[in-house]
Protein backbone atom coordinates (compact mmCIF):
# COMPACT_ATOMS: atom_id res chain seq x y z
CA UNK A 1 0.00 0.00 0.00
CA UNK A 2 2.85 2.14 0.83
CA UNK A 3 4.23 1.88 -2.95
CA UNK A 4 0.99 3.27 -4.05
CA UNK A 5 1.82 6.51 -2.42
CA UNK A 6 4.09 8.17 -4.44
CA UNK A 7 1.83 7.83 -7.49
CA UNK A 8 -1.36 8.82 -5.83
CA UNK A 9 0.96 12.07 -4.82
CA UNK A 10 1.49 12.71 -8.28
CA UNK A 11 -2.11 12.26 -8.73
CA UNK A 12 -3.07 15.00 -6.55
CA UNK A 13 -0.41 17.46 -7.54
CA UNK A 14 -1.33 16.74 -11.26
CA UNK A 15 -5.34 17.08 -10.25
CA UNK A 16 -6.23 14.02 -11.78
CA UNK A 17 -9.61 12.77 -10.20
CA UNK A 18 -10.04 9.48 -11.63
CA UNK A 19 -6.97 8.29 -10.36
CA UNK A 20 -7.96 9.85 -7.11
CA UNK A 21 -11.61 8.70 -7.63
CA UNK A 22 -10.02 5.10 -7.55
CA UNK A 23 -8.29 5.27 -4.64
CA UNK A 24 -10.19 2.93 -2.00
CA UNK A 25 -8.29 3.56 1.35
CA UNK A 26 -9.56 7.12 2.62
CA UNK A 27 -6.34 6.91 4.69
CA UNK A 28 -3.91 6.65 2.05
CA UNK A 29 -5.49 9.74 0.56
CA UNK A 30 -5.14 11.93 3.72
CA UNK A 31 -1.20 10.18 3.60
CA UNK A 32 -0.70 11.68 -0.03
CA UNK A 33 -2.40 15.13 0.94
CA UNK A 34 0.17 15.49 3.56
CA UNK A 35 3.02 14.54 1.49
CA UNK A 36 1.80 16.89 -1.05
CA UNK A 37 1.88 19.56 2.21
CA UNK A 38 5.19 18.41 3.57
CA UNK A 39 6.54 19.01 -0.24
CA UNK A 40 4.39 22.93 -0.58
CA UNK A 41 4.60 24.10 3.14
CA UNK A 42 2.12 26.73 1.55
CA UNK A 43 -0.85 24.08 1.25
CA UNK A 44 -2.28 22.29 -1.81
CA UNK A 45 -2.43 23.87 -5.15
CA UNK A 46 -5.53 24.82 -6.63
CA UNK A 47 -5.06 22.36 -9.25
CA UNK A 48 -5.23 19.60 -6.86
CA UNK A 49 -7.68 20.61 -4.88
CA UNK A 50 -9.94 20.71 -7.89
CA UNK A 51 -8.91 17.12 -8.41
CA UNK A 52 -9.93 16.14 -5.12
CA UNK A 53 -13.22 18.14 -5.33
CA UNK A 54 -14.40 16.64 -8.14
CA UNK A 55 -13.33 13.29 -7.20
CA UNK A 56 -15.16 14.04 -3.96
CA UNK A 57 -18.40 15.16 -5.87
CA UNK A 58 -18.22 11.93 -8.07
CA UNK A 59 -17.78 9.77 -4.83
CA UNK A 60 -21.03 11.68 -3.39
CA UNK A 61 -22.84 10.75 -6.50
CA UNK A 62 -22.11 7.46 -6.09
CA UNK A 63 -23.05 7.62 -2.39
CA UNK A 64 -26.41 9.07 -2.69
CA UNK A 65 -27.22 5.90 -6.05
CA UNK A 66 -29.07 2.44 -4.90
CA UNK A 67 -26.74 0.16 -3.34
CA UNK A 68 -24.18 2.19 -1.02
CA UNK A 69 -23.62 0.77 2.46
CA UNK A 70 -24.44 3.67 5.33
CA UNK A 71 -20.34 2.53 6.43
CA UNK A 72 -19.13 3.43 3.23
CA UNK A 73 -20.96 6.82 3.92
CA UNK A 74 -19.96 7.28 7.66
CA UNK A 75 -16.13 6.68 6.29
CA UNK A 76 -16.24 9.47 3.65
CA UNK A 77 -17.69 11.87 5.85
CA UNK A 78 -15.19 11.31 8.15
CA UNK A 79 -12.47 11.69 5.52
CA UNK A 80 -14.15 14.74 4.63
CA UNK A 81 -14.29 16.24 7.80
CA UNK A 82 -10.70 15.45 8.46
CA UNK A 83 -9.83 16.87 5.41
CA UNK A 84 -11.47 20.29 6.07
CA UNK A 85 -10.32 20.85 9.41
CA UNK A 86 -9.99 24.55 10.71
CA UNK A 87 -6.01 24.51 9.72
CA UNK A 88 -7.19 23.91 6.23
CA UNK A 89 -9.57 26.45 6.52
CA UNK A 90 -8.35 29.99 5.43
CA UNK A 91 -6.04 28.70 2.44
CA UNK A 92 -8.64 26.83 0.99
CA UNK A 93 -11.18 29.10 1.48
CA UNK A 94 -9.01 31.65 -0.40
CA UNK A 95 -9.36 30.16 -3.64
CA UNK A 96 -12.92 29.56 -5.95
CA UNK A 97 -14.98 27.95 -5.20
CA UNK A 98 -13.93 27.87 -1.10
CA UNK A 99 -13.11 24.37 -1.15
CA UNK A 100 -13.07 24.47 2.71
CA UNK A 101 -16.82 25.38 2.73
CA UNK A 102 -17.01 23.09 -0.12
CA UNK A 103 -16.10 19.84 1.62
CA UNK A 104 -17.54 20.64 4.97
CA UNK A 105 -20.89 20.67 2.93
CA UNK A 106 -19.79 17.13 1.34
CA UNK A 107 -18.97 15.72 4.73
CA UNK A 108 -22.58 17.14 5.61
CA UNK A 109 -24.51 15.03 2.67
CA UNK A 110 -22.10 12.02 3.26
CA UNK A 111 -23.40 11.83 7.42
CA UNK A 112 -27.09 12.14 6.02
CA UNK A 113 -26.62 9.84 3.25
CA UNK A 114 -25.35 7.63 6.24
CA UNK A 115 -28.38 8.06 8.42
CA UNK A 116 -30.95 7.45 5.58
CA UNK A 117 -28.96 4.29 4.68
CA UNK A 118 -29.00 3.03 8.65
CA UNK A 119 -32.85 3.61 8.41
CA UNK A 120 -32.90 2.13 4.74
CA UNK A 121 -31.44 -0.95 6.29
CA UNK A 122 -33.64 -1.22 9.03
CA UNK A 123 -36.61 -1.02 7.03
CA UNK A 124 -35.36 -3.58 4.90
CA UNK A 125 -34.77 -5.89 7.77
CA UNK A 126 -38.12 -5.02 8.88
CA UNK A 127 -39.41 -6.10 5.62
CA UNK A 128 -37.45 -8.70 5.63
CA UNK A 129 -39.31 -10.16 8.97
CA UNK A 130 -42.13 -8.27 8.30
CA UNK A 131 -44.38 -11.69 7.31
CA UNK A 132 -43.60 -12.89 10.33
CA UNK A 133 -42.61 -11.10 13.04
CA UNK A 134 -45.92 -8.73 11.97
CA UNK A 135 -48.19 -11.92 12.32
CA UNK A 136 -46.68 -12.44 15.79
CA UNK A 137 -47.18 -9.00 17.23
CA UNK A 138 -50.72 -8.94 15.11
CA UNK A 139 -51.35 -12.58 17.25
CA UNK A 140 -50.32 -11.22 20.72
CA UNK A 141 -52.36 -7.85 19.80
CA UNK A 142 -55.28 -9.62 19.99
CA UNK A 143 -54.47 -12.35 22.72
CA UNK A 144 -54.61 -9.76 25.33
CA UNK A 145 -52.87 -8.66 28.20
CA UNK A 146 -52.65 -12.63 29.33
CA UNK A 147 -50.29 -13.51 26.15
CA UNK A 148 -50.12 -16.33 24.35
CA UNK A 149 -48.35 -19.51 25.05
CA UNK A 150 -45.62 -20.94 22.90
CA UNK A 151 -47.40 -24.07 21.43
CA UNK A 152 -50.37 -21.75 20.91
CA UNK A 153 -48.51 -19.20 18.96
CA UNK A 154 -46.50 -21.79 17.02
CA UNK A 155 -49.69 -23.46 15.57
CA UNK A 156 -51.46 -20.07 14.78
CA UNK A 157 -48.09 -19.35 12.79
CA UNK A 158 -48.54 -22.95 10.93
CA UNK A 159 -52.10 -22.80 10.46
CA UNK A 160 -51.50 -18.85 8.66
CA UNK A 161 -49.88 -18.20 4.92
CA UNK A 162 -46.65 -18.11 6.46
CA UNK A 163 -46.53 -21.29 7.95
CA UNK A 164 -45.16 -23.84 8.28
CA UNK A 165 -43.01 -22.98 11.01
CA UNK A 166 -40.72 -25.30 13.15
CA UNK A 167 -40.35 -25.27 16.95
CA UNK A 168 -36.12 -24.68 16.11
CA UNK A 169 -37.41 -21.87 13.75
CA UNK A 170 -40.13 -20.50 16.27
CA UNK A 171 -37.31 -20.72 18.89
CA UNK A 172 -34.63 -18.74 16.91
CA UNK A 173 -37.61 -16.03 15.57
CA UNK A 174 -38.71 -15.13 19.13
CA UNK A 175 -35.00 -14.89 20.31
CA UNK A 176 -34.44 -12.46 17.52
CA UNK A 177 -37.81 -10.77 18.42
CA UNK A 178 -37.20 -10.63 21.81
CA UNK A 179 -33.02 -9.13 21.35
CA UNK A 180 -34.62 -6.48 19.12
CA UNK A 181 -37.57 -5.45 22.24
CA UNK A 182 -40.54 -6.88 20.18
CA UNK A 183 -41.24 -9.79 22.41
CA UNK A 184 -41.06 -10.97 25.87
CA UNK A 185 -41.03 -14.40 27.34
CA UNK A 186 -41.88 -15.43 30.58
CA UNK A 187 -41.37 -19.19 32.02
CA UNK A 188 -43.49 -20.73 34.73
CA UNK A 189 -42.55 -24.53 35.31
CA UNK A 190 -42.85 -25.57 32.10
CA UNK A 191 -44.89 -23.20 30.64
CA UNK A 192 -43.26 -20.32 27.73
CA UNK A 193 -46.12 -17.61 27.40
CA UNK A 194 -45.28 -14.85 24.91
CA UNK A 195 -45.98 -11.07 25.86
CA UNK A 196 -45.74 -8.20 23.66
CA UNK A 197 -42.10 -5.98 24.12
CA UNK A 198 -42.62 -2.29 24.67
CA UNK A 199 -40.24 -1.76 21.48
CA UNK A 200 -42.76 -3.82 18.87
CA UNK A 201 -44.02 -1.36 16.04
CA UNK A 202 -47.69 -0.65 16.30
CA UNK A 203 -48.86 -3.11 13.52
CA UNK A 204 -51.44 -1.69 10.75
CA UNK A 205 -54.21 -2.12 12.59
CA UNK A 206 -53.60 -0.34 15.74
CA UNK A 207 -54.15 3.33 15.46
CA UNK A 208 -51.76 5.49 12.92
CA UNK A 209 -50.53 8.01 16.19
CA UNK A 210 -49.21 5.41 17.88
CA UNK A 211 -45.60 4.23 17.52
CA UNK A 212 -44.82 1.83 19.38
CA UNK A 213 -46.99 -1.41 20.37
CA UNK A 214 -46.30 -0.43 23.74
CA UNK A 215 -48.78 2.65 23.60
CA UNK A 216 -51.34 -0.05 22.63
CA UNK A 217 -50.18 -2.93 25.13
CA UNK A 218 -50.41 -0.82 28.00
CA UNK A 219 -53.92 0.74 27.57
CA UNK A 220 -54.62 -3.11 26.99
CA UNK A 221 -53.01 -4.24 30.38
CA UNK A 222 -54.76 -1.35 32.04
CA UNK A 223 -58.40 -2.46 30.78
CA UNK A 224 -58.46 -5.51 32.86
CA UNK A 225 -58.30 -2.51 36.26
CA UNK A 226 -60.04 0.03 34.84
CA UNK A 227 -63.92 -0.46 33.80
CA UNK A 228 -63.44 3.29 31.28
CA UNK A 229 -60.19 1.38 29.81
CA UNK A 230 -62.10 -1.86 28.99
CA UNK A 231 -64.40 0.04 26.74
CA UNK A 232 -67.59 1.12 28.53
CA UNK A 233 -67.60 3.97 30.77
CA UNK A 234 -69.13 3.82 34.51
CA UNK A 235 -72.99 4.22 32.69
CA UNK A 236 -71.72 1.31 30.33
CA UNK A 237 -71.35 3.43 27.35
CA UNK A 238 -68.88 1.21 24.93
CA UNK A 239 -65.62 3.66 24.05
CA UNK A 240 -63.99 3.94 20.93
CA UNK A 241 -60.16 2.66 21.17
CA UNK A 242 -58.81 6.45 20.94
CA UNK A 243 -60.78 7.24 23.74
CA UNK A 244 -59.89 4.18 25.90
CA UNK A 245 -56.26 5.68 24.97
CA UNK A 246 -56.96 9.42 25.98
CA UNK A 247 -57.86 8.33 29.56
CA UNK A 248 -55.45 5.81 30.59
CA UNK A 249 -52.76 8.30 29.47
CA UNK A 250 -55.18 11.07 31.56
CA UNK A 251 -54.89 9.11 34.39
CA UNK A 252 -50.96 7.84 33.95
CA UNK A 253 -50.22 11.91 33.26
CA UNK A 254 -47.53 13.02 36.02
CA UNK A 255 -49.38 14.76 38.68
CA UNK A 256 -46.98 18.11 38.03
CA UNK A 257 -48.97 18.18 34.56
CA UNK A 258 -52.62 18.88 36.26
CA UNK A 259 -52.90 22.62 37.28
CA UNK A 260 -54.96 22.42 41.06
CA UNK A 261 -58.14 24.68 40.36
CA UNK A 262 -57.91 27.78 42.76
CA UNK A 263 -59.64 27.01 46.31
CA UNK A 264 -63.18 29.02 46.96
CA UNK A 265 -63.69 31.42 48.83
CA UNK A 266 -65.10 30.92 52.34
Amino acid sequence: MRNELPEIVSALQAGDANRLDSVQDDELLLQAVAECERLHPEGLSEQAARGLDLAYSMRLLELAGQGSHEDEAHAFAQHLYRMAHDQRREHLDSMRPRFHARWRAYADVAALLMRLRAHERQNELVRGTSEKWTFVVDTLLKSGPDGLGWSALLDAICQSPIGPLSKGGLTHLLSRMRAAGWVRTVKTGRTVRVFLGLKAPASQNTPRNLSTVADVAQPAAHSALSPAISGADSKGTPQSPSDEIIQFRRRNRPCSQFVCPPAKAA
